[in-house]
């Protein structure tokens, strides 16, 4: 640049290089050494760059970029010292198509390209890993690459399916299109074209299987091309040479077709049944191909003609073949001798011809395998209908590549794909060509992770005194969230915009997710009824293979318990639990110790009864010993009170005895009684009796030993007569029971009252009503129990009763209910006696 030109645009470089540029030239002023430095002679002698302006200048890896108006992008490497255009071979990478006018390089090597009115365009620096020729993948963009090969002269094959066949001289970085009509003439209307290609490594004859049914062996020598040699083969689709340099074609028939070294023409085996493809053929040694085809299983072939099955496990083989049927895509022997075998919708398998065994591997970018190649390392490129896929033996992971990763395209063609002699790769696919050395393949970096925001019931939190979190979510706080906000959602966000669409989000809340969730395009997580504890939410990212993690991080959430939900109240339930369950062994005990003591009283109740039938029985059993003797005095004793020999003192004292007699006998008949009693068997034999006369002469009985005891006996109510249906025997031993009690426990000079009268009794029938007053006390809590069988009162002094065995009251009142009526006891307080009621219907 002329000092008094213009300056239209400068750039100071690091090493103090001043790069200036003005209207028809470019100048170098070095600000360290303070003088200008001579122009490099490849700008200055270059006839466009030396007489257009230049715009902009930036740095560019060991080189400078040089922006000019309306003639491209040169660049200029300071260490070849070259100079290229943006259309030329070299190139460092594809110029957008439109006016720069600026240029930023990134911390991750990024370029970022402006423009005056159409955006920005961005070169990713892990895009240069494939595709690094320029060039090469400039020329064949959106161009269906179909076939691939190699020769030993550093020449590579291209097969289009609509542009023809190609030829790239990597020495000279020349590409040469070869002449159609060199290839199927100059006929009209033409449509061949060729879909397969294969160079010999032996003597560097290229053959061509094309669509016109032919297949074309051709030289290609001193940049010259010419086809030797036509032969006819019926829809050829795949082509191999083996060991012995006979060359094989698959067709798409049952057909295999072999041209033997020193043969001028084909010969043809059918290999397969039916009706077929055979796409995959792969020289094993020794003159013999393995050949695959659609729904058919593998076969060995011979030069000769034989042909045989290898040794498969048909169990493995089934197993691989999951969905649909076996579609084989391409044959690949790695250098360890394993046969992969690619497949449609079945993915990649591996079959070793020693074992016999077939294993499937999954892990390709998709199960549709378009071909297979093995890079220096041993490490297997895989290329399929979406992406290419990298399986590292060694330690059996697998790396994923897609577009965004710089393929160029996602489709690839079935066995379009070679290795170079420098090891570099090339497959071919619907988007042209993908070219890379897999020794330079992008290391991983990493990409910062932070979280963004938090928000409670989709209500955005911010950081404060009271609130969940402290601090800003970048700075990774604890979030403390309280029992009814375990409903919320956290963003997080990658920090670098260049990965972004490379980049896949993971995130997983340990203690209640299982696995890792897929955040796709939505970058925040959400959860809801969030149960009480502590968690850790992690955020991982991945690159496109997601298998290599770039970014990760993590942060605490705290979801505190609802205060019913806490240690103390679990405390407070434990001890009330421990006490309900104290109280309730406490009355199970006591239910036990209540039923044992029932079962005790019963035990006790059925050895009284069976004491009391034993007591019946023996007093039945005497009764009736006594009963006979008493007869037997009781009837001579009435014929001599009859007779009227005896009279006067005599004659009382036989009275005396006749009713003693009489007394005795009633008594042994009262025992037997009772026993039937006891055992319900006794019955009532009513009639209608003047119960009057009755309770008189019983008095009478008793008014004697009264008198003798100084006791008054007292009767009211017997002055008249009154005729009722009873049971004499009945009522005349009740009547007896009680006198008999109140005259044996009526102290001496006591009164014994016995009333009669009649009352009214239920439905209006009259009633006799007896009563039976003595002079003593009965205790208040006893009057019922002196009525139980055996019961005594224990005290026999101070006119308190004691009933003796305590057979007596309770047969007593055990007769005036079989009489349908009641007897009963109480005291009468005022006078200090007690009053024995009788009531008979």
């Amino acid at each position: 640049m002329k000092r008094e030109e213009y300056c239209r645009a400068s750039y100071l470089l690091k090493n103090g290089e001043l790069w200036m540029a003005g209207n028809q030239s470019v100048s170098i002023f070095d600000v360290r050494q303070r003088k200008y430095l001579s122009l490099p002679e490849a700008i200055a002698s270059h006839p466009v760059l030396s007489h257009v302006p230049v715009e902009y200048i930036y740095p560019y890896e060991n080189g400078v970029l040089l922006c000019t108006q309306g003639r491209g992008v040169f660049y200029y490497d300071k260490t070849s010292k070259t100079l290229i255009h943006q259309g030329e071979n070299g190139f460092p990478f594809e110029v957008p198509n439109f006016k720069i006018s600026r240029m930023f390089n990134d911390s991750q090597g990024n370029l970022w390209i402006g423009s005056v009115d159409q955006g920005y365009a961005v070169h990713y620096r892990y895009k240069k890993l494939f595709n690094n020729n320029n060039y090469l993948s400039s020329y064949f963009k959106d161009k269906s690459v179909i076939s691939l090969s190699a020769d030993k002269h550093q020449n590579l094959w291209i097969a289009t399916l609509m542009d023809g066949v190609f030829v790239y001289r990597f020495g000279n970085q020349q590409l040469e299109k070869i002449d159609r009509n060199e290839l199927f003439g100059r006929g009209e209307g033409n449509t061949a074209y060729v879909n397969q290609l294969y160079v010999s490594d032996i003597d560097g004859t290229v053959w061509m299987t094309a669509t016109s049914n032919e297949v074309l062996k051709c030289k290609y020598e001193e940049g010259r091309f010419r086809v030797e040699q036509r032969y006819m083969v019926n829809v050829p689709m795949s082509i191999v040479e083996d060991d012995k340099q006979n060359l094989w074609i698959g067709t798409a028939s049952s057909f295999l077709y072999v041209l033997r070294k020193g043969d001028k023409a084909f010969s043809r085996f059918p290999v397969f049944s039916g009706y077929t493809f055979i796409p995959g053929l792969l020289p094993i040694g020794n003159g013999t191909i393995l050949a695959s085809a659609f729904y058919q299983p593998l076969k060995l072939v011979s030069a000769d003609g034989t042909i045989s099955e290898p040794k498969v496990n048909i169990q493995d083989f089934e197993r691989c073949i999951q969905r649909s049927v076996f579609i084989p895509t391409d044959l690949y022997k790695d250098s360890s001798g394993n046969i992969w075998i690619g497949t449609v919708s079945n993915g990649l398998m591996c079959y070793s011809p020693e074992s016999g065994k077939v294993t499937p591997f999954p892990g390709t970018t998709c199960t549709d395998i378009s071909s297979i190649e093995e890079d220096r390392q041993g490490n297997l490129w895989i290329s399929t209908l979406y992406g290419l896929s990298k399986y590292i033996p060694q330690t059996d992971k697998w790396i994923n590549y897609y577009e965004a990763d710089g393929l160029g395209g996602n489709q690839f063609y079935d066995r379009a794909s070679c290795c170079l002699d420098d090891g570099t790769l090339v497959f071919g696919g619907t988007h042209g060509v993908t070219i890379f050395q897999p020794t330079n393949m992008q290391v991983r970096h990493d990409i910062p992770l932070l979280f963004e925001d938090i928000k409670i019931h989709n209500t955005l939190v911010r950081p404060g005194k009271g609130a969940c979190i402290d601090r800003h979510l970048s700075y990774n706080p604890d979030i403390n969230l309280k029992y009814d906000q375990n409903g919320f959602s956290i963003s997080f966000a990658a920090l670098d915009y260049s990965e972004s669409e490379r980049l896949h989000h993971y995130y997983k809340l340990d203690g209640f997710d299982q696995y890792w969730i897929n955040a796709h395009n939505n970058k925040e997580a959400y959860y809801a009824n969030l149960p009480a504890g502590t968690y850790t939410f992690r955020v991982r990212i991945t690159q496109n293979d997601q298998s290599t993690i770039v970014g990760e991080n993590a942060i605490r959430v705290i979801v505190h318990p609802a205060p019913w939900a806490t240690w103390w109240a679990y405390t407070f339930y434990l001890i009330a639990g421990i006490t309900i369950l104290a109280f309730f062994i406490r009355a199970m005990w006591r239910i036990r110790e209540e039923k044992q003591a029932v079962l005790r009283a019963e035990q006790a109740k059925a050895q009284e009864q069976f004491i009391n039938k034993m007591n019946m029985s023996f007093f039945a059993n005497i009764s009736h010993e006594f009963r006979t003797p008493l007869t037997m005095i009781s009837g001579p004793v009435s014929l001599l009170y009859s007779s009227p020999d005896i009279t006067g003192e005599n004659k009382n004292l036989l009275r005396i005895v006749q009713r003693s007699v009489n007394r005795m006998l009633r008594l042994v008949n009262q025992m037997l009684d009772f026993n039937k009693l006891e055992n319900d068997t006794l019955k009532l034999k009513v009639r209608p009796t003047e119960i009057v006369v009755l309770l008189k002469e019983l008095t009478d009985i008793f008014r004697v030993n009264a008198e003798s005891k100084s006791i008054t006996m007292i009767t009211n109510g017997l002055e008249g007569s009154f005729i009722a249906w009873i049971d004499e025997d009945k009522i005349d031993k009740i009547f007896t029971n009680l006198m008999s009690n109140a005259l044996k426990y009526t102290p001496a000079g006591g009164r014994i009252n016995v009333n009669f009268d009649i009352v009214a009794g239920e439905d209006a029938v009259q009633a006799v009503k007896i009563e039976v007053i003595n002079t003593g006390q009965i205790p208040d809590d006893k009057l019922e129990k002196i009525f139980e069988r055996y019961y005594q009162i224990s005290d026999e002094h101070g006119g308190i009763y004691n009933w003796g065995t305590g057979i007596g009251l309770y047969y007593a009142r055990s007769l005036a209910r079989l009489h349908h009526g009641s007897l009963t006891a109480s005291n009468l307080k005022d006078d200090n006696k007690v009053m024995f009621t009788l009531i008979v219907p």
